[in-house]
């Protein structure tokens, strides 16, 4: 059985134990027979890896004819079918028809559609992960995956939603290393396996237990996210999900951890669709906050990439490192970056933090003269310490260029970008990692759960004034599947992924799902732009520069329509003349501007005129004159 080795946040909470942390390593997987895809996948979950000896006879060490038991003192079972393999490396468990509740380490930089669920005979694919928000700062280690369709012929279990007791039986199952308590994990991974284990411990988050004889079993690398049940009434209740440990080798004289279940039952609930009757509805399309409408509980995350991305040293460069942020419902409050940079001349670069819908701060520029790196660098509007006034070395919280709280309002979800610009061509470096910490306010609209996605789509569609061009949106001109509309400046195309991009510089708009790419419609009617052309073309709106206003003693503006007079208020409501019926929302500057309604049909015809497929030819001439691959 498996814990992910050993994390550096978790020694703080046992250092009253009398453990001696200068000794303290990495727990590692010791991988007999890993290679290729195996070894890239325990990777991806954070797991060193190791090869150790084979016999001459090419059979791995780990099998069951040299005398180890299968597991560190546990058993191989068929029990346990909600129990399964998560992202090739860890151990989940079906919570819900289509959630898995396991460790957040097992899912760190996933996208919301990379990770994977084996069960029943059957891998499926997440189409999101949410962890918890208090994960890299508590000893939270939760995250929960939705799956893309519901499991069939596997019952989900039930969560503990009582504080469990010190004293009380553990059974702790997973698909990690065996061994016994003597020797230790071997590293093998892949098979179900279970023990028990009484608890020695029990604290506000995690179930501690000592591993100290062998007629006890404890969690190996690959158990991580893996379940520990207690049985009340007969039934297996899930009570804790495995984290960690505090020796390389989970052998005789271990401490190992799981993170409460009961403690975080109500944010379970949340994104996973279960409940305390027992109502597994399962999760999805929920991102923080209640369905009460009145909802302002708070949701945060920090979203982190660990990928290298290089910045060459010949030439002047522009590169991007990113993470896609997922699970924080309602509005944006608060943005916090943090990265590691390394480069030979800190003044050269100029560093820019970009959201999902395209908003763009800069976090510095030209700092810190002939400087090396950027080492834990955050940056946060609460700082004392602007970054442009600041000497080297910059390791510490700094106050941006421009302010992080451009962001606020914007819906959180989607993929945020370091954009690292190195201005003079004879220095280079890498950026290192990159994370971002954003707060939300939660808030839903009291008729469901907010989708940020389409939220993101109204604003730019308002922005752009998106339209289709006689009915059709020209697939696969550039031979990459890509659909194009027409925007108020240029034409704008829409990828497979969901990456919608402007014509001719490339340049990203916002990233949507798949989804978008399917029925574009769902982008260029998302606004106020797409709603005010078909009101307008409903209503038959004009005005002769006239608009009566205040006539009815409320501010309001008059236009006339097919059959009544239609007035727009000054907080963007559109209503019909003598019955005050609401005919439509809009924001405030259809107030300030009336012709956005009664010319918004005329408007949106623009895009029928003759050159329009000349627009078109110039894009792609503007992007192989560039040399830009757009398609990329």
């Amino acid at each position: 059985m498996l814990k992910k080795p050993t994390r550096s946040k978790h020694r703080k909470k046992h250092r009253d134990a009398g453990f001696d942390f200068s000794t303290l390593e990495h727990r590692k997987l010791f991988a007999v027979d890993f290679s290729g895809a195996a070894a890239a996948a325990l990777d991806h979950c954070g797991m060193q890896t190791e090869v150790v000896a084979v016999a001459d006879d090419g059979q791995a060490s780990h099998q069951n004819d040299n005398g180890f038991q299968r597991i560190v003192n546990g058993t191989q079972t068929d029990q346990h079918p909600a129990v399964g393999i998560v992202n090739n490396g860890c151990t989940g468990t079906l919570i819900a028809p289509n959630a898995v509740l396991t460790a957040a380490h097992c899912v760190e930089n996933m996208g919301p559609t990379d990770g994977t669920f084996e069960v029943n005979g059957q891998v499926f694919k997440t189409t999101q992960i949410v962890t918890h928000p208090d994960y890299g700062s508590r000893d939270v280690d939760l995250a929960i995956m939705i799956l893309s369709e519901d499991v069939q012929g596997v019952t989900p279990v039930d969560l503990l939603r009582e504080t469990p007791q010190v004293g009380q039986m553990l059974t702790i199952v997973g698909f990690g290393a065996t061994g016994t308590g003597d020797s230790g994990h071997q590293g093998d991974f892949g098979v179900k396996h279970e023990g028990t284990t009484p608890i020695d411990k029990v604290d506000d988050v995690s179930i501690t237990w000592n591993f100290d004889n062998n007629s006890e079993s404890n969690t190996a690398p690959g158990d991580s996210g893996g379940p520990a049940f207690v049985t009340i009434g007969g039934k297996k209740l899930l009570a804790g999900v495995t984290s960690g440990g505090l020796k390389e080798d989970a052998s005789i004289g271990d401490t190992s951890f799981d993170t409460r279940v009961d403690a975080f039952a109500d944010w379970i609930d949340k994104h996973a669709g279960t409940s305390p009757d027992g109502n597994q509805g399962g999760g999805g399309n929920d991102n923080g906050g209640d369905n009460d409408g009145d909802d302002q509980s708070s949701s945060e995350g920090t979203f982190t990439s660990n990928k290298k991305v290089n910045i060459p040293a010949n030439q002047t460069a522009t590169v991007e490192s990113t993470v896609d942020v997922s699970g924080l419902g309602g509005k944006i409050v608060d943005v916090n970056v943090n990265f590691d940079i390394k480069h030979t001349w800190n003044e050269d670069l100029k560093v820019t933090l970009v959201s999902p819908s395209g908003t763009r701060v800069q976090l510095m520029d030209a700092v810190g003269g002939d400087s090396q790196n950027f080492t834990n660098t955050s940056f946060d509007d609460q700082s004392g310490t602007s970054i442009q006034q600041a000497n080297a070395p910059f390791s510490g919280v700094y106050l941006p260029a421009e302010a992080l709280a451009k962001f606020n309002g914007e819906a959180a979800n989607g993929k945020w970008t370091l954009e690292v610009e190195d201005t003079y061509p004879e220095d280079g470096g890498r950026i290192k990692s990159f994370s971002v910490t954003i707060k939300t306010d939660g808030t839903t609209d009291g008729g469901g759960d907010t989708d940020p996605l389409v939220e993101l789509a109204a604003k730019v569609d308002m922005q752009y004034q998106l339209n289709q061009v006689a009915g059709q949106y020209f697939e696969d001109l550039g031979g990459q599947g890509e659909k194009w509309m027409f925007g108020k400046d240029s034409w704008v195309y829409i990828m497979p992924n969901g990456d919608l991009h402007q014509g001719g510089s490339a340049q990203l708009i916002a990233s949507f799902d798949a989804s978008y790419h399917a029925d574009p419609s769902k982008l260029h009617k998302a606004g106020d732009a797409g709603l005010a052309a078909q009101v307008d073309a409903d209503l038959g709106l004009s005005s002769n520069g006239n608009y009566y206003f205040d006539a009815g003693g409320q501010g309001e503006k008059w236009m006339a329509g097919n059959d009544a007079w239609y007035f727009i208020l000054p907080n963007g409501q559109l209503r019909r003349g003598g019955t005050g019926e609401l005919v439509a929302q809009f924001d405030s500057s259809y107030y300030d501007n009336p012709s956005l309604l009664h010319d918004a049909a005329q408007r949106s015809a623009r895009i029928a005129l003759p050159d329009s497929f000349a627009l078109i030819d110039d894009a792609f001439s503007d992007a192989k004159d560039d040399d830009l691959n757009w398609w990329e």
